[in-house]
């Protein structure tokens, strides 16, 4: 709810949340997952195919490593989304 009401969020700020979620609400995060990862390749300039199963393959591992965080960031700063975040 409170992502909803900031409006804009970027794909880095979603993937914090996606942590988040895979902390306390286990049971969410794969919905959220799927669209995050929806969100990755719409706004994503540049993703190969690889790149694309890469992240799907660290989003299903990231209740159970907390590195597959890291190896996401990388990624989307790789693929240089379009949506560029709110500036306040």
């Amino acid at each position: 709810m409170a992502l909803r009401e900031m409006g804009s969020v970027s794909l880095l700020e979603a993937l914090d949340y996606l942590a988040l979620l895979a902390e306390l609400r286990p049971d969410r995060l794969e919905a959220a997952a799927v669209r995050w990862h929806g969100r990755l390749e719409l706004e994503s300039s540049w993703l190969t195919l690889a790149e694309s199963q890469l992240a799907l393959a660290a989003l299903a591992n990231l209740s159970s490593n907390a590195e597959t965080i890291e190896i996401l960031r990388r990624l989307v700063r790789q693929a240089q989304p379009t949506l560029v975040p709110r500036l306040s």
